[in-house]
């Protein structure tokens, strides 16, 4: 597990919030040079501590005026079919968030 420290916490909630601010903006946020925060980011994102950088969506510019949360108990066990569902779930169109949770259901889909 990498060791991280209040730059790389505070880097961390800025591009959580903005993930296309540049090094030179974060700079001035953290009172680091441009540089280290790229090699923090860098760092960050070669290790895994950032998972993957990705858009959220405005619904209401894709018509989607309501928002549905739905959720899914199921009874099929194993990796294979988790694995299917969840490429299901991303593929379907209507679909715009997928997680596996536990307690009384195993899905919920928003």
């Amino acid at each position: 597990m990498n060791k991280l420290d209040s730059f790389d916490y505070k880097i961390l909630k800025i591009v959580q919030k903005n993930n296309k601010v540049t090094s030179q903006e974060l700079a001035k946020e953290v009172d680091l040079s441009s540089s280290a925060c790229q090699r923090r980011l860098n760092s960050m994102r070669k290790t895994g501590i950032i998972e993957r950088d990705i858009s959220v969506l405005d619904r209401n510019q894709l018509n989607r005026k309501i928002t549905i949360i739905v959720q899914i108990e199921s009874d099929i066990e194993g990796a294979e079919p988790d694995i299917q569902f969840k490429k299901t779930m991303f593929d379907a169109p209507e679909v715009m968030q997928c997680y596996y949770v536990t307690g009384d259901y195993d899905y919920v889909l928003i």
